[in-house]
């Protein structure tokens, strides 16, 4: 028997075949009762046979508990995601209420401005018209940026009644209200005909529009957007893909950070994805990113059976 190879086996779990040759000339009994070693042999056998199911019973519980961190994880960064979001809500909330009131005595003086530069003579007036136009567009990019605080903010509060709708129709009047950044992109909708979905309207177009924005701007105004769904076995599936360049990896996971943007500064707040998955979240559904680099991102939204109020029948030739 080689006493090593057993030692091995205890001490580090690692199988290993053990041979044991049995010499009849070496001791043991004359009366035809068991060999003492055959008994040794035996006893090893069964402690071989316990040890090796010992550890494939460690094997299973580590497989489990390795599982079991992972979904632990998973809640913690959920949790933290919750935390974060109620904590910059406080505080957009408060930061919002402050801006309004300055922000729209601006407007309204500005506006008195314009009103009143028809009776100002050339050359000041055409100085101040420019300036006005300056000034106006600053203040339609602060009162954008107030609208996605206050949402931001809202985020998980239902912002209006929920109304059965049609899929397909929210989504084309959503891509019209942000037409004129869709301008050099070609579109394609495909969606399982007179699907009713039980949603916020408001809310909903929200979503894609945030979506079809942020795919518009990462190809550069040009390219192509398709917006496609179907069922899976528990779930509405959504996609909204771009031929756009694609998130970089290190990145991918932050883009639903509130105020992270991956926008030159100026041209984005780094809030609409969030807004777009604390929606979606109201829902009990989903919104993740999924892609291959360098072949566009695609944006997943994932609503469970019970928004779906109806689906088309289906056709009998098909």
């Amino acid at each position: 028997m080689d006493v090593e190879v057993v030692c091995l086996f205890v001490e580090k779990g690692n199988p290993q075949r053990v041979v044991l040759r049995i010499n009849p000339s070496e001791g043991g009994s004359d009366n035809g009762g068991s060999h003492p070693l055959h008994n040794r042999h035996q006893a090893l056998h069964r402690a071989h046979r316990e040890l090796l199911a010992a550890y494939n019973r460690l094997e299973l519980l580590n497989d489990e508990l390795e599982n079991k961190n992972r979904q632990l994880q998973e809640v913690y960064k959920r949790l933290s995601y919750a935390s974060k979001m109620a904590a910059v809500g406080e505080l957009t909330a408060g930061a919002t209420h402050g801006i309004n009131n300055p922000l729209a005595a601006a407007v309204s003086a500005l506006r008195t401005i314009s009103r009143h530069l028809g009776q100002v003579p050339d050359p000041p007036r055409e100085q101040l018209e420019s300036a006005c136009r300056r000034a106006d567009k600053a203040l339609e990019r602060i009162e954008r940026i107030v609208s996605d605080l206050r949402r931001l903010a809202q985020a998980g509060t239902r912002r209006g009644d929920l109304k059965v709708v049609d899929l397909e129709r929210e989504i084309r009047l959503a891509l019209e209200l942000i037409a004129h950044k869709l301008k050099g992109v070609d579109i394609t909708v495909d969606l399982p005909p007179g699907l009713a979905v039980r949603v916020c309207p408001d809310e909903f177009n929200q979503v894609i529009m945030n979506l079809a924005d942020n795919a518009a701007a990462a190809m550069g105004g040009r390219g192509e957007l398709v917006i496609r769904g179907f069922f899976t076995d528990s779930h509405l599936r959504i996609e909204v893909s771009d031929s756009g360049p694609g998130v970089p990896p290190e990145l991918a996971e932050r883009i639903f950070e509130p105020f992270f943007s991956t926008k030159e500064p100026g041209l984005g707040t780094g809030i609409g994805l969030s807004v777009a998955r604390g929606i979606i979240e109201g829902y009990a559904g989903t919104l993740r990113l999924e892609q291959e680099i360098g072949k566009g991102s695609t944006f997943v939204i994932e609503l469970p059976q019970e928004v779906v109020c109806e689906r088309a029948a289906e056709n009998p030739g098909g």
